[in-house]
């Protein structure tokens, strides 16, 4: 019943987030199975069928997910921000929505904010402090990134932080006072980084030419 990953411990280190479908009796429908998921709060030493849900179908009015959709939530310790992630089956596009995180233990009256659709053309995001960064490929075939508040999301009006260009952006994360990139160029992977504050991008130089599978990053360091 518990898949798909994205589990966030949260700070006080006794409770954490997790993705969770509901338990089917033996002869349900196969098209049912991966209906009806949520994200739960679980606190250590509690009965997990206790857990309550606190992103899902149905749980606030401000978000809008369906019963085929997986919802999530991404949590950082560099922002008091949260973000509720909603994965449309198979689609690339993601639907994302914003909240304080003061307000995770109260789901149904959490002031949720639509930062992003199926039509902006996000697929991946990080974010610090009150900034989400964002990579889209609408208008960009190569994808871009482009940055907005959290405060008060506005994607039309969005600061494109790294433009398109020859490589293929892969994914993003922030370090320390730096947003990088993993970009695909002809075949290989390369890194780049600029610094949040502004400048210039320059690429990373790694040991030697190859593929990155995987990446972990600390983005309340200093460095």
């Amino acid at each position: 019943r518990v898949r798909f990953g994205l589990v966030s411990w949260l700070e006080d280190n006794q409770s954490f987030l997790y993705h969770r479908f509901p338990e089917r009796p033996a002869d349900a429908p196969e098209t049912e199975k991966y209906n009806d998921s949520c994200t739960y709060l679980h606190q250590l030493d509690n009965d997990p069928e206790h857990d309550p849900i606190v992103f899902g179908p149905g749980v606030n009015s401000h978000a809008e997910i369906d019963n085929q959709d997986f919802p999530f939530i991404r949590t950082s310790s560099s922002s008091d921000w949260m973000i509720g992630l909603v994965i449309h089956g198979v689609r690339n596009e993601l639907t994302l929505y914003a909240a304080p995180r003061s307000m995770l233990t109260e789901p149904e009256t959490c002031p949720w904010t639509k930062v992003a659709d199926i039509e902006d053309a996000i697929t991946d995001f990080a974010f610090v402090d009150d900034t989400i960064y964002l990579k889209t490929h609408k208008d960009a075939l190569r994808y871009k990134i482009i940055a907005t508040s959290l405060k008060t999301p506005d994607v039309a009006s969005a600061v494109t932080i790294i433009p398109e260009s020859k490589v293929v952006i892969q994914g993003l994360f922030v370090a320390g006072e730096y947003l990088l990139t993993i970009d695909l160029d002809g075949g290989i992977m390369r890194m780049r980084r600029i610094s949040r504050n502004g400048g210039s991008l320059e690429e990373i130089q790694l040991p030697f030419a190859g593929s990155i599978t995987g990446n972990a990053s600390i983005p309340s360091s200093p460095t």
